[in-house]
């Protein structure tokens, strides 16, 4: 693969299950597409590590600690990503990223911009300690503070 361009048969295409979101690091399963291979991860960081390795098949070093695999597992997931990535330009992915549950779609032009699509719609669905969600507090629409004109699916 180019370093700086994905042929369109060589797009990756991941699927982000986060079943946990506290203190903004996600937790939960990642599957690459087309494959169906399923690997937890416990961080951001292990998610992106993950996702740009095909799910740890070349890693080697030690895999951060999880606390309640099992739990996190068996969780309803807070939401649902559909990562496509199209091109790896500037050290960093361009691509879409769909929402599942919503079916919302929008184009990301850096892995920062990824995770702040996610954290959006990840910080909306995100229970209080009175149970409800953020969403659900502020009419259904999280905040975005610093959005011009971006596409989110949040």
């Amino acid at each position: 693969m180019n370093a700086n361009h994905t042929d369109p048969g060589e797009k990756k295409a991941f699927l982000l299950r986060v079943a946990s979101y506290q203190d903004s690091n996600p937790k939960g399963d990642i599957v690459a597409l087309p494959a169906v291979r399923k690997a937890p991860f416990c961080s951001l960081t292990d998610m992106i590590r993950k996702a740009e390795t095909g799910l740890g098949a070349e890693e080697s070093g030690p895999q951060p600690p999880r606390e309640d695999p099992a739990d996190e597992t068996e969780r309803e997931a807070l939401a649902t990503f559909l990562v496509t990535v199209y091109f790896e330009q500037h050290a960093s992915w361009q691509g879409t990223v769909c929402w599942v549950e919503r079916q919302k779609q929008c184009f990301f032009r850096s892995e920062l911009e990824l995770i702040l699509i996610m954290d959006g719609v990840l910080r909306a669905r995100r229970p209080d300690a009175s149970g409800r969600s953020y969403a659900n507090r502020s009419g259904g629409k999280p905040a975005n503070p610093g959005e011009k004109g971006t596409d989110r699916i949040g």
